[in-house]
């Protein structure tokens, strides 16, 4: 048949024929024969343990088990398989609590057999025992009642098909606290047999009776700020799921509280008699509504010294009382000034802690009694003016205060002056000599003060403040003179006087603007003021007369020879006598009419031309005849550059620098930079090296008449154009490095080391890079970079997986000697990763910068789906195949335990934490157990939740 063809049925041989077939109609076959061998044993599956009862001899017969197995087997129907059971049916055993092991065995027909086993225990059909929960207490619900439920489930019963029963029955409702019920339990088996037991259940209320308190109340104390607390317990309104409630009340009926404003706590306790209580409490809270009496007084008081003064309401208060306590005492005006003085009403109010007032009128009676202060000015003595004999004095007032105000002022004059008067005595003419001024000042009060002081008065006149001459310095008997003066004061019927001696004895005239004829000789002239009744002190002004001049004896040079234009030179004479205001004046004609200078020791410029200088003394009165000095000039020589070159390229060689000059010069090179490597005196070869940068080269000439001239200085330039390619470059797979060199702007050219001239270059290999550029005059410079072409890394975690228990995974990222960077913050090539969600990625980079990354996932651990795989059946018959229940899913969880129940909830089996001996169908006391399925639950002990599902055993 083709291949697929199913065929079926142990011991069936079916023969199978090949065909070769080569395409050109030629074909030639085979055969050979399959025969069919079933080497799967059938399952079958016992009947649970159970128990059988002997007869009145303590006998048991066996009966025929095999009916009631259940068998099944891949080739042989069920009916066709057989089932022997051992021991066989009508063996006889005996003994009340004899146990039996029934082996049932399946056989497919084709040499393949399966067993399972069971056990009977033999029992005495008389006895059935039932034992009841001990004696309990329930608790009544909010009407005082409670349903019996079902106690059944709470016996225990030595046979497994008893039925147990209650009364009273499920439902039945009882009540009252402390009631007590008798429950009788009764089991019934299959035989017939019966067997009951009893327990009591007491009733007990745990149910608080309810409370309502009435709200927090105001009430009012009496004459002596009392109040009796009244029984409030009928306010109250309660209820009880049982019975009655009793009611009790703190503080107790009778109790007194004082004191407006005090709030009393009243707690009601509502108790129903089965020690349950519940408690409420509302606030009395004490109000005072009776005002107090009051009792007031007439007060006088002084004003104090600034003109105020406050009272108090304890001043005015004469003995006030209240029935509970006096909060406050207060007036309507409590501070009074010097406008109220006299009797004043005010009004005196009394209040208690309640808010209850009363009130009075009293007479308040202020006085003014604080005298008034006075301060006089002190002495002063006054000057009258010039010619006067007496003077207005001013800002003579004194200074005077009071409490409240000043109510008048009056003074008095005695002495050289002689006059009374109101307020300021200011603006009075006192007489010359000594004046006594006395103050009074009146308060309103009547209250006075009074002070003193003295007024001088003196008469004087004033001095010409200056003398002065039109002209203080003239030639001798030179025209006139006019002597005027300023300032001073003369005295009545005075004039000023003139006079030339000191001890005014020469009188030369009177008046101001006097003209006189000029001295001969210095004069000294004095001027004062002379009157009927004094005579000033005077004041002077000198005329000075000059005296003539005589002249230079001879005039010189420091340098008689010079260089044109070199330097300077000082002019000097000596002899001669300079009358008062002459100069020496020098002059470069004989007409001197062209001044140079004045002055002994005159600098001036060297000449440029051979010169002649003249000086003489030039004064106000005269001039003297001249001296006279020469000085020779030598022409300063002037080089100017021939041959020159102002820009070179770095490391160009020598070039050739030549000047013109004088017959006979020499010259003297100097340079900022670069070497002079020959000279020749009028020109010089010169190296200006390699260094890029302006440099200054500078001549002078000397003469051979010493004469040097200025400087001569041109600005060289060495310049050469700049390039920089940067830092060598690394770059990775799948990368192009671009390069584009930095120039300097006097760049005109460029050109790469592959002959071309872009702007910039581009590769994608491992090279050097050179470059050279140019600039205008033909200058060049180079630069290389090295690009190197590296490998980027390659990173792969692996797939993305779940963790669970106390599994874990070691994460890899290869290319070792490269940098990590990991999510967690770690560096190092591998990582261990545990149980949880979370996205694991890594970055690793190598010595190049170039880098790759990847990302995992670490998903939730669901136990669900972890042990879904698990086996479902394990075959423990000894031939080391699926002998026990193991599944590597426990290993990832150290604290894991496992029990086993059959079908009838009974545990089975129970392993130690961490699952170490895998089940091997066996009980807990090491008994086989029969074929079934059975429950398992697996504690996982990490906070994860049960896995719960059955496993069977077939042997």
């Amino acid at each position: 048949p083709v291949a697929t063809t199913v065929i079926s049925g142990h011991g069936t041989v079916q023969t199978i024929t090949l065909t070769a077939d080569d395409g050109n109609g030629n074909t030639a076959q085979c055969t050979f024969n399959v025969t069919l061998s079933d080497t799967i044993n059938p399952t079958i599956s016992c009947l649970a343990d159970r128990k059988e009862f002997v007869d009145a001899g303590d006998n048991f017969t066996l009966p025929d088990y095999t009916g009631e197995a259940t068998a099944s087997d891949n080739c042989c129907p069920v009916p066709s398989i057989a089932i022997t059971q051992n021991p066989i049916a009508g063996t006889i055993i005996s003994g009340v609590g004899t146990t039996q092991t029934i082996t049932l065995t399946a056989n497919d027909g084709n040499g393949n057999t399966s067993q399972c086993t069971f056990d009977i225990t033999l029992s005495d059909s008389i006895t059935l025992n039932i034992t009841c929960p001990g004696n309990r207490t329930e608790y009544v619900d909010n009407n005082c009642d409670f349903i019996i439920p079902d106690y059944t489930v709470l016996a225990v019963v030595d046979d497994t098909s008893a039925t147990v029963t209650q009364s009273p029955v499920i439902g039945t409702v009882v009540s009252g606290h402390g009631s007590v019920q008798i429950i009788t339990l009764i089991a019934e088996n299959s035989y017939g047999d019966t067997a009951q037991c009893t327990f009591d259940i007491t009733l007990l209320d745990t149910v608080s009776p309810t409370i309502t308190c009435p709200d927090d109340r105001i009430e009012y104390v009496d004459a002596d700020c009392s109040f009796t607390i009244p029984d409030f317990t009928a306010l109250a309104v309660t209820n009880d799921n049982c019975g009655a409630v009793t009611l009790s009340q703190v503080p107790i009926s009778g109790t007194a509280v004082t004191g407006h404003g005090t709030m009393q706590p009243i707690t009601l306790t509502a108790n129903d008699g089965n020690g349950n209580i519940t408690l409420c409490q509302f606030n009395v809270t004490l109000a005072d509504t009776t005002p107090p009496i009051i009792v007031c007084q007439d007060v006088t008081v002084p004003l104090d010294i600034t003109g105020k003064i406050s009272i108090t309401a304890s001043q005015i208060d004469n003995g006030s009382t209240d029935n509970c306590d006096i909060d406050t005492m207060y007036l309507d005006k409590y501070d009074f000034t010097c406008a109220d003085v006299g009797v004043n009403s005010v009004v005196f109010t009394v209040e208690d802690m309640g808010g209850n007032s009363s009130v009075c009128i009293a007479n308040v009676n202020i006085l003014d009694t604080v005298s008034p202060s006075v301060t006089c000015p002190a002495d002063i003595i006054i000057s009258a003016d010039p010619g006067d004999c007496s003077a207005i004095v001013t800002s003579i007032a004194p200074t005077a205060t009071d409490n409240c105000s000043i109510e008048s002022v009056r003074y008095d004059l005695s002495g050289a002056t002689i006059g009374s008067g109101n307020d300021d005595a200011s603006g009075e003419i006192f007489k010359e000599g000594v004046t006594n001024v006395t103050y009074q000042v009146y308060d309103k009060g009547g209250n006075v003060d009074s002070c003193s002081f003295i007024v001088t008065v003196t008469v004087t006149s004033e001095p010409p403040d200056l003398a002065m001459s039109d002209r203080d310095t003239i030639c001798a008997g030179d025209g006139n003179i006019v002597l005027t003066y300023s300032g001073g004061t003369m005295t009545e019927g005075g004039n000023a006087q003139w006079y030339d001696d000191p001890v005014f004895s020469n009188h030369i005239g009177s008046g101001n603007d006097l003209v006189l004829p000029a001295p001969v000789i210095t004069t000294t002239y004095y001027v004062r003021f002379e009157g009927v009744c004094d005579t000033t002190s005077g004041v002077s002004v000198t005329v000075v007369v000059m005296d003539l001049s005589t002249a230079p004896v001879s005039a010189t040079s420091d340098r008689d020879t010079v260089c044109s234009g070199d330097g300077t030179i000082i002019l000097s004479y000596t002899g001669g006598l300079a009358g008062p205001g002459a100069v020496a004046s020098w002059y470069t004609d004989a007409t001197f009419t062209n001044q140079i200078g004045t002055g002994n020791n005159l600098p001036i410029a060297a000449p440029t031309v051979e010169t002649t200088y003249y000086v003489r003394l030039e004064g106000v009165c005269d001039t003297t005849a001249a001296v006279q000095v020469t000085v020779h000039v030598y022409p300063v020589p002037d080089p100017q550059f021939i041959t020159q070159t102002d820009v070179v390229c770095p490391d160009s060689g020598p070039v050739v620098y030549a000047v013109s000059g004088l017959t006979g010069s020499g010259f003297n090179w100097t340079l900022t930079g670069g070497t002079i490597t020959n000279n020749l005196g009028d020109s010089v070869y010169i190296d200006w090296g390699n260094q890029v940068d302006s440099y200054q080269l500078t001549v002078v000439e000397t003469s051979k008449d010493g004469c040097i001239s200025s400087p001569l200085t041109i600005d060289v330039l060495v310049t050469a154009p700049t390039v920089d390619l940067g830092d060598d470059q690394f770059i990775c797979d799948n990368e192009t490095a671009i390069i584009t060199p930095t120039v300097s702007s006097t760049v005109v050219s460029l050109l790469w080391h592959d002959g071309t001239s872009s702007t910039s270059y581009m590769t994608d290999t491992t090279e050097l890079v050179s470059i050279m550029v140019f600039d205008q005059y033909a200058c060049s410079a180079s630069d290389s970079v090295q690009v190197t072409a590296s490998r980027s890394p390659v990173v792969n975690l692996g797939n993305d997986t779940i963790l669970c228990g106390e599994s874990s995974l070691l994460l890899d990222a290869d290319n070792a000697g490269d940098t990590y960077e990991w999510s967690t913050g770690e560096t190092a090539q591998t990582i261990t990763v545990y149980k949880g969600r979370q996205d694991i990625w890594v970055v690793v980079t190598n010595e190049f910068g170039c880098l790759d990354r990847d990302t995992i996932s670490i998903y939730e651990c669901s136990v669900k789906d972890l042990f879904a795989n698990i086996p479902n059946t394990i075959t423990p018959n000894g031939d080391n195949v699926n002998d026990t229940w193991y599944f590597d899913e426990a290993l990832l969880f150290p604290d894991i335990e496992i029990e086993i129940f059959d079908r009838w909830g009974q545990l089975v089996w129970r392993s130690e934490k961490g699952y170490p001996e895998p089940w091997d169908g066996r009980s807990l006391s090491g008994r086989e157990m029969p074929m079934d399925s059975y429950y398992y639950v697996i504690e996982l002990n990490d906070g994860s939740e049960q896995v719960i599902g059955t496993i069977t055993i077939v042997r």
